[in-house]
């Protein structure tokens, strides 16, 4: 269990309901990732463009990673990020599996941290947020997650959006947890609207 809760973050720190894919001539409605004449894997989130720039299933339990960065920016500098997982070992529910996020959740006291679960479905969305340290600075990040059962209700699939804000005070700091406060049901409902988009199984460092 501590090796998924290590996992988890590592994938999380860790689309739209509907997402575009880019011809030569249009724009057209797909509900998968879709690639371009030169294979570049992109998501349009929020209208924003993310790509594919890391994947892999080097992971504990052999779990595959997608990561989705924005042009002008890779694994070591982002700001915002698109994670697409597969974890077909996990034992328990969608359900359980946000509740052990939400344990290391890093949010205040009192909090609000909505969280919903799709009867039918078992699709369970939520948002958490997390500390961390670049370097010499400290980050606050806002993440917002969509989990599913995997094939025949066997593991999990998740997506997640994240978003990074970078501290050196606790002015900064505020300033950083007021953003994410103001566009927190924002970023729920797209997340929990969206589909599930499609995992590429491909090494790419």
């Amino acid at each position: 269990m501590k090796k998924i809760i290590i996992l988890s973050l590592a994938i999380l720190t860790i689309c739209t309901s509907v997402v575009y894919a880019k011809s030569d001539n249009e724009i057209k409605r797909t509900e998968t990732v879709t690639t371009s004449k030169v294979q570049t894997y992109k998501i349009n989130f929020n209208d924003t463009e993310f790509i594919l720039k890391k994947s892999t299933n080097k992971t504990p339990n052999g779990e595959y990673v997608n990561e989705y960065y924005k042009e002008n920016e890779t694994p070591d500098n982002w700001t915002e990020m698109i994670s697409v997982s597969e974890l077909p070992k996990y034992q328990s529910s969608t359900m359980d599996y946000a509740e052990m996020i939400l344990s290391v959740d890093h949010s205040p006291n009192n909090y609000d941290r909505p969280v919903t679960m799709n009867s039918k479905t078992d699709k369970v969305t939520f948002v958490y947020l997390l500390r961390g340290k670049q370097g010499d600075v400290r980050h606050i990040d806002f993440n917002a997650m969509q989990v599913l059962p995997y094939k025949n209700r066997k593991g999990i699939k998740c997506v997640q959006y994240s978003r990074k804000h970078l501290y050196t005070n606790r002015e900064e700091y505020l300033s950083g947890f007021n953003a994410i406060e103001t566009d927190k049901t924002k970023y729920f409902n797209l997340v929990k609207d969206m589909e599930m988009p499609e995992l590429i199984k491909k090494d790419i460092n």
